[in-house]
């Protein structure tokens, strides 16, 4: 496996990373493999989407990840295999009316780690919902192989193993790596000019390589993991200096870091830290 350390400081957030109930939790992968998988998530008991607290209605914010997503109808004995791109901006949780008593393990990738387990590119899948077997040829045989288990644990085992040989398998984009490297190394507080340079390529080619690993341009991968490196700050120390957080994080002033920070978040940084501390 590749040495990738980019997960020692930059840990992906949720807007409410203390969610959790009977029908969700969260686990995280085996040392070895928190480089690749940011958490397993889903649900140890069936759950009812319209009527779960935390199902229904959820914020959802860019934590510039990707999601492979399986699901189990338990009334119909059906499944569903979605691949989740990265999202640009906020959303609220949607379900599908007819789906009632529902089955679920995910399985959440940081963006730097995407293009090492999946396909090859990820052009075109910003704010995309779509099959999962577009990006993952044999994920039919996991999502079975995954519900024919009922222990959340046992789950977590056989998705390792089955990204243990996809990772085995893979070729990392260096290139993409190394800009991807400097955009968490500086928060986000880059410019395309700074990644071109540092990689010693054209804007063109580095605004290609960007928008085929993750689906954005550097400029919008760069606001994302700005915002998200705000947000893990906020989370881990419960304290609000805007003027500190101006200056760190490269903002021309207080009223643009807010302006910025709700365009992800929907609330300004002290509402969203109120709203879970």
């Amino acid at each position: 496996m590749s040495k990738i350390n980019f997960h020692c400081t930059y840990t992906a957030m949720t807007a409410d990373p203390l969610m959790a109930d009977a029908t969700y939790i969260n686990v995280l992968p085996s040392p070895a493999l928190a480089p690749y998988i940011r958490c397993f998530w889903g649900s140890e008991q069936d759950f009812d989407p319209a009527r779960s607290a935390i199902y229904r209605n959820t914020l959802i914010v860019p934590d510039t990840c990707f999601d492979l997503m399986l699901l189990k109808d338990n009334e119909r004995g059906t499944y569903r295999m979605t691949f989740v791109g990265m999202s640009s901006t906020y959303s609220i949780d949607q379900w599908r009316e007819n789906e009632r008593k529902m089955s679920l393990f995910a399985i959440r990738f940081p963006f730097w780690a995407m293009h090492l387990i999946g396909a090859d590119h990820y052009k075109d899948t910003m704010d995309q919902l779509l099959p999962a077997e577009e990006f993952f040829p044999d994920a039919q045989a996991l999502c079975e192989q995954i519900f024919d288990v009922t222990a959340f644990s046992e789950r977590v085992r056989l998705a390792e193993r089955y990204i243990e040989k996809r990772i085995a398998d893979s070729r990392p984009n260096s290139q993409f790596l190394n800009g991807a490297e400097l955009m968490v190394r500086q928060k986000g507080n880059v410019t395309l000019d700074n990644i071109s340079g540092h990689l010693g390529y054209s804007h063109r080619q580095t605004q290609r390589i960007f928008r085929e690993m993750t689906g954005l341009s550097p400029k919008q991968m760069a606001d994302l993991v700005r915002y998200q490196s705000l947000w893990q700050e906020l989370l881990r120390s419960g304290d609000l200096n805007y003027q500190d957080m101006v200056h760190k994080y490269g903002y021309a002033d207080q009223s643009h870091l807010i302006s910025h920070f709700k365009k992800y978040h929907s609330m300004t940084p002290r509402e969203a830290v109120k709203r879970i501390l």
